[in-house]
Formats: C-alpha cells, sequence, structure tokens
C-alpha cells in the first residue's frame, strides 16, 4: 500500500514539473510572439531594443524568463514610443537639413549643381594634418626563426613630420597588413591603396624581391599620408610612432576590438559635413559602366602580366644561352691559338666572344629595365584597379539593400492605400496636424506620411546610397589623376633608362663591324 502511494506521488510529481515545463516553454513563447509581433515585424532596431531591456533589468534583462507578460508588454509600449519621437524629430531635422542644404546650394559656388551638403560626425585632427609628411623605407633585415616563429624581413621606417620631430621603426610585412585592414574598418569608404601579394617560400628572402616589395609598401605608405582624412586614424599613428613592440601590440589587439557603426552613424568628416549627389541615372550608368571597365581591365592587366613575365624569362633565358655562345667562342680562340692559326681567324674568334660577352650584358639590361618599368608598374595599376573595385562592392550591397527595402517599402503602402484603413497605416505623427481629408485622397501626401519607422529606414538608405555614389566617383578621380602623373613619370623614367643601352648595343655592333672592316 505505502509503495504504490509512494509511486503515486512521484507519478504526480513527475506530472507537474512536466506542467510547469509547459507552462514556462508556452510562457516564453507568448513573449517571444510579442517581441515578433511589435518589434520585429515592425521593423524596430533589436540591438536597441534588448539594449533598453537591460536598462530596465540590468541583472539578466536578456532572460526572458525574469519578465513577466506585464512588464515586457509595458517596456515594448515605452521602446516604440521613445523611438516614434525619436524617428520624428530625426526625420523632421533629416527633411529640414535637406531642404535647408539644397535652397543654400544655389548660393554655394563652391558646390556643383546637384550636390548637397548634410551634417554628421567630425573626425578630431592629429600631428599628421595639415602637412606634407613623407615616410621612408630603407635598411631590409632578414629575421632568424626562433623555437615557436618563421624567420620573415623587417624594414626600418622614417618618417619625418617637422623639424623637430622624427619617428623611426621598425615594422614587418604582417603589420602593413593590419594597417590596410584598420583603415578599410574605419574608413569604408576612401580608397585604400593596394599591397603587394604575400610569397611563400624562399624566394621572399632575395635581394631583388626585397626590394621590390619594399618600394610597393613605400607607395603604400605614402599614398596614405597624402590623405587627410586617413591621417587623422589612430591606426596609421600607432604604426608610424609606437617604437615598443609590446606597447604597438597592444594597441593592434585594442583597435582590431572595436566595432564600427553602420549606416549614416559610420559618417565623419573633418569639417562635419559630406556630400551627397542627387538621385542621377547619368551617374548609376556611369559607375557601372566604370565597374564593367575595371573587371575588364583585370583580365587584360592579368594576361599582359604573364606574357612580360613569360617575356623577361625568355630574355633571360636567351642571355644564358649568349653566355654559353661566348664561352664556345672563348675555347675556339684557345683550340686555334694552339695551332697557331692566322692572326686573323684568332682575332675573329676573339672578337666573336667579346660581342656575345658585351651583347649578352646589353638584353640583360634592357629586360631589366623592361621588368622594372613595364612590368612591374601595371603589376601595380592593376592591384590598384582591384582596390577600387573592393570599394564598389559594398556599394553594390547598399545599393542592393536599398532597392529591396524599398520596394517592400512600396507595396506596402500600395496594399494599405488601396485597404483605405488610415488606423492601419503607422503613422507616427499626430492626428490633429495631418490633413485628413488630403490623407484619403492624396496618394502622394498619403505614401509620405505612412510607415513612418520604415520610410526611415528607407530614407537613411537613400542618403547612404547617395553618399557612397559621390564618394567612389571623387575616388575614382583620385585615382585617375594619380594614375595619369604616374604613368607619365614612368614613361620618362623608361626611356631615359632604356635609351643608354640602344646606345650600348650599337657600339657593340660598331665594334664588331669595324674589325671585320678592318
Amino acid at each position: 500500500m505505502n509503495e504504490n502511494s509512494e509511486q503515486s506521488d512521484n507519478i504526480n510529481q513527475n506530472n507537474n514539473i512536466s506542467q510547469k515545463k509547459e507552462e514556462e516553454s508556452n510562457d516564453i513563447l507568448e513573449k517571444q510572439k510579442l517581441i515578433k509581433e511589435n518589434i520585429l515585424d515592425k521593423h524596430y532596431d533589436k540591438d536597441q531594443f534588448f539594449a533598453y531591456c537591460m536598462k530596465k533589468k540590468p541583472e539578466n534583462g536578456d532572460n526572458l524568463k525574469n519578465w513577466t507578460t506585464e512588464e515586457l508588454t509595458s517596456t515594448i509600449n515605452n521602446f516604440i514610443e521613445e523611438q516614434n519621437k525619436y524617428y520624428i524629430n530625426t526625420q523632421n531635422a533629416m527633411n529640414q537639413n535637406i531642404q535647408l542644404n539644397m535652397s543654400q546650394n544655389a548660393e554655394n559656388k563652391n558646390l556643383p549643381q546637384n550636390v548637397y551638403e548634410m551634417p554628421c560626425g567630425t573626425l578630431t585632427k592629429t600631428i599628421l594634418n595639415d602637412k606634407e609628411i613623407k615616410s621612408e623605407m630603407k635598411n631590409p633585415k632578414s629575421i632568424e626563426p626562433g623555437f615557436f616563429s618563421n624567420s620573415y624581413i623587417i624594414y626600418d621606417i622614417e618618417t619625418t613630420i617637422d623639424i623637430n620631430t622624427k619617428w623611426i621603426v621598425q615594422r614587418r610585412y604582417s603589420d602593413f597588413i593590419w594597417l590596410r585592414e584598420c583603415l578599410i574598418k574605419f574608413f569604408p569608404r576612401e580608397m585604400i591603396a593596394p599591397l603587394p601579394g604575400k610569397k611563400i617560400g624562399g624566394r621572399r628572402f632575395e635581394n631583388d624581391f626585397v626590394a621590390k616589395r619594399m618600394n610597393n609598401l613605400n607607395i603604400f605608405l605614402n599614398t596614405i599620408l597624402k590623405n587627410e582624412t586617413l591621417k587623422t586614424s589612430d591606426a596609421l599613428i600607432s604604426f608610424l610612432s609606437f617604437i615598443d613592440r609590446a606597447r604597438f601590440e597592444e594597441k593592434k589587439k585594442q583597435l582590431n576590438s572595436y566595432i564600427t557603426p553602420n549606416g549614416l552613424e559610420s559618417i565623419r568628416t573633418l569639417n562635419g559635413k559630406f556630400l551627397i549627389s542627387e538621385d542621377d541615372e547619368s551617374n548609376e550608368k556611369y559607375l557601372t559602366n566604370i565597374n564593367n571597365y575595371f573587371n575588364l581591365q583585370t583580365q587584360i592587366y592579368d594576361k599582359l602580366n604573364e606574357d612580360l613575365s613569360s617575356f623577361y624569362k625568355s630574355i633571360i633565358s636567351a642571355v644564358e644561352n649568349l653566355a654559353g655562345v661566348q664561352k664556345d667562342f672563348e675555347l675556339l680562340h684557345l683550340l686555334n691559338a694552339r695551332v697557331s692559326m692566322k692572326k686573323e681567324i684568332l682575332k675573329s674568334f676573339e672578337m666573336f666572344g667579346i660581342f656575345f660577352k658585351n651583347w649578352k650584358r646589353v638584353l640583360y639590361n634592357q629586360g631589366d629595365i623592361i621588368k622594372k618599368y613595364v612590368k612591374t608598374f601595371f603589376k601595380y595599376v592593376n592591384m590598384e584597379g582591384k582596390a577600387y573595385s573592393e570599394l564598389t562592392k559594398s556599394r553594390l550591397v547598399i545599393k542592393e539593400q536599398f532597392d529591396k527595402e524599398n520596394q517592400k517599402l512600396l507595396n506596402k503602402k500600395q496594399k494599405l492605400w488601396e485597404q483605405s484603413d488610415i488606423t492601419k497605416w503607422e503613422i507616427n505623427e499626430d492626428y490633429s496636424k495631418i490633413d485628413r481629408f488630403l490623407l484619403m485622397r492624396d496618394k502622394p501626401y498619403a505614401f509620405s506620411k505612412m510607415c513612418t519607422n520604415e520610410t526611415y529606414t528607407v530614407n537613411n538608405l537613400r542618403i547612404m546610397l547617395r553618399y557612397v555614389n559621390k564618394k567612389n566617383l571623387d575616388e575614382l578621380k583620385k585615382l585617375i589623376s594619380n594614375y595619369q602623373e604616374r604613368f607619365i613619370n614612368n614613361v620618362k623614367s623608361f626611356a631615359n633608362n632604356f635609351y643608354p643601352t640602344l646606345n650600348d648595343a650599337l657600339n657593340v655592333w660598331t665594334e664588331v663591324a669595324a674589325t671585320v672592316k678592318a
């Protein structure tokens, strides 16, 4: 009897536990449904909502078990009320700014037509700003591997700030990679100069490769130092100035942990204003064509670099063959000298040996100049093109997001308009301040008042897209301007260095011709 009673108590206890778990599960599901219907489905920011919840309940506010349904409902309503006030105030301020800037633009002769200023966060200037600063890289050194590390090359970087200030630090290739990633992270709309690719294997320690890499790293660094926006970077300052390695590594960890804001909150400039271009179909087509241009250029330049590499290898192969030919003629000269051949024959064999030796030197010099001023130049241009393509990819992401959200919003407004029930139109403005007669009869007016939260989000995306379009065009102009200047200087250097080799070749042939004539 007692055993049966105990078993019955256990069954009841298990049933109670099971029932309690089911009730808790249903309670959680109900709360999740509340959040979904009132926050997520209405396009409020979920991260902001959970941060709001944590303010209300600092301890375990992110755990739904700690909220009653009444508490959560009240918190949701308060959050929505605060957000609606924020959206309305911000949207009104934004519209006023756009209208004000558009009206002022006609009087602002410094701005081109259809370009407007918008307020944003301000960047803090550093010791690098408003100065012409150059860095010089030198003294590459190979560091032998430790027990837990591989060997690597380290470079001295000397940066002159002014007469009294000079920074000298040592950095390795991986530090440059970190700096570029940091600059992309904190300045996603600026075009960041490319870095030479990573090499694996022993060749990365050969003198010619180290010299070429150092030259490209120097171009990267000095290109950055021409950009006033990038010169505000904490990462750049620490990269150039922190002598102590441990301190530099600590700074790297700190900056790596930072989370950068998204959207309009991410825009910061030196004067606290950013430019947007008016929606322009021609700009859109131009940017699309430019993107296609760089994609095609990349394919051609990749092929060009392959062909130039093959050409350079063939020159080096020819040089090696000429060295063999030279040695063969030297042997023939010695062989004929042993049998007391005529002086004319001996002189001819000697001249052939000298000729092939000199021709080998001329050909090698020409190949080296072609590699330096043609192959290396166009390889770097190709890297720059790929860097610009990286920049335009983020624009495409924003455009796709804007097109999707804008179309979804227009479809939703159209359905609401057809329903003619303004209580469902999600209008956050005071109805007493709205022309209700016009609201029911004027579709554009109704669309401008509907779905306040989603309209705010889409308008932000529109402004962001217009800003990115303007920024991409500005970066493209800078890229083209820099390319033209470097291309002209490179052609001059190529001509000045190649011309003497032609003269040298002429002298080689003249000497042979004079000998034969004699």
